[in-house]
C-alpha cells in the first residue's frame, strides 16, 4: 500500500464477508469482524467510498469502530506524512450545512438537526448539485465522477463527528 500514488488498493474481503454471513450469533459475528478493524480502517484511508460500501452491511458497532480508528489514524498522523487527500463532495456539503446550522443556534446542533436541514434545504446548500434524493434513512447522491453513491443515517452521524473533529483540529 503506497499512499500518494494512483495505484488502487485492491483487497478482497469476499471470504471474510461470506464467513461472517454464516455466523448466526451476532456476538460471534462481531467478535470475528473485530479482527479486521485495523485492515478495514487502512483500506478506508485509500478507498473511502469502497470502504463505506463494504461496511454498510456490517453491524453498526463494527462500522463505528472502523471509522473511529480511521479518524484517529488521520488525526494522529504527523503533518509531514500527510498527503493531499481527495475531497469528498458530500462530506464538504455536510460540513457546510453543519457550520451554517450551528451559526443559527446557540449550541452545537445534533446530527438529526443537520440531516433535516440538509433534507429540507439541500437545493440551497448543494452548489454542485450532487444530491439526488434524501429519504428518512439514506442520502442518494452522485459524485463528480458520475458514480451513484448513498450514505445511511448511521454513517452520516459518524461522518459528521469525524468532520467536526477535523474542523476543531485545524
Amino acid at each position: 500500500m503506497h499512499k500518494g500514488n494512483d495505484t488502487p488498493l485492491n483487497l478482497d474481503f469476499t471470504g471474510v464477508l461470506k464467513h461472517a454471513g454464516t455466523l448466526v450469533d451476532d456476538l460471534d459475528k462481531k467478535r470475528f469482524l473485530k479482527q479486521y478493524i485495523s485492515l478495514l480502517s487502512t483500506f478506508a484511508e485509500y478507498e473511502p467510498f469502497k470502504a463505506e460500501e463494504l461496511l454498510k452491511d456490517m453491524p453498526t458497532e463494527i462500522q463505528e469502530e472502523v471509522w473511529q480508528k480511521y479518524s484517529d489514524e488521520m488525526i494522529n498522523q504527523p503533518l509531514e506524512n500527510k498527503v493531499m487527500t481527495r475531497r469528498n463532495q458530500l462530506h464538504a456539503l455536510i460540513d457546510k450545512v453543519d457550520i451554517e446550522v450551528a451559526a443559527s443556534k446557540k449550541s452545537q446542533p445534533m446530527a438529526r438537526d443537520i440531516w433535516f436541514a440538509l433534507k429540507k434545504h439541500y437545493k440551497q446548500y448543494d452548489d454542485e448539485e450532487i444530491i439526488q434524493e434524501i429519504t428518512p434513512d439514506i442520502i442518494y447522491w452522485i459524485s463528480k465522477d458520475g458514480n451513484e453513491q448513498n450514505m445511511k443515517y448511521s454513517t452520516f452521524k459518524k461522518q459528521l463527528s469525524i468532520i467536526r473533529k477535523k474542523r476543531k483540529s485545524t
